[in-house]
């Protein structure tokens, strides 16, 4: 499995993925698009860096920190999230949300734990990684431990009684 793990926004993206040697790799990329352009521009910019991420990692599953409701730049990081969507199902993959206050519990051990404390609790894993790396690093964690709480599907059996129509 390479498991994808985001932390996006329209400045910076964060991405960790999980390596079949049960290793890790991660980056922090920020798209070429000058801070006061305008979204637009923006968003062209963000969609090539993800479509770049995509191809050269090659993920089986995608899981993004989920935005918080009611962040300053919420409908502008709704549009990252659209983008990102729209290049996992095109490779039919349907990514996982995760909660900000879950990845920063899965990784730290607590949900509201600020950028510091998630880069310390992080360096055992990523070594030397920004905010963003921290963040996707605890989604990642979050979402290894949703998978494990999916029981696997049963087979359903029919019973077929007299009388029954």
């Amino acid at each position: 499995m390479r498991i994808l793990a985001l932390d996006l926004s329209t400045t910076n993206i964060g991405w960790v993925i999980s390596l079949p040697n049960g290793s890790f790799d991660h980056n922090t990329i920020t798209p070429y698009a000058p801070k006061d352009s305008k979204i637009n521009d923006r968003l062209v910019a963000i969609a090539d860096a993800l479509q770049q991420i995509f191809e050269l990692q090659d993920p089986t599953h995608v899981a993004y920190e989920a935005q918080s409701k009611y962040g300053p730049n919420s409908f502008a990081h709704s549009y990252v999230i659209g983008l990102m969507l729209v290049l996992a199902l095109r490779r039919g993959i349907t990514p996982v949300p995760i909660a900000p206050t879950t990845g920063k519990k899965a990784l730290t051990g607590h949900g509201t734990a600020d950028k510091a404390a998630m880069v310390l609790a992080a360096y055992p894993h990523l070594g030397t990684c920004t905010d963003h790396e921290a963040d996707a690093l605890g989604v990642l964690f979050a979402f290894l431990t949703k998978l494990k709480e999916i029981p696997p599907k049963k087979k359903l059996r029919t019973r077929i009684t007299k009388g029954a129509k």
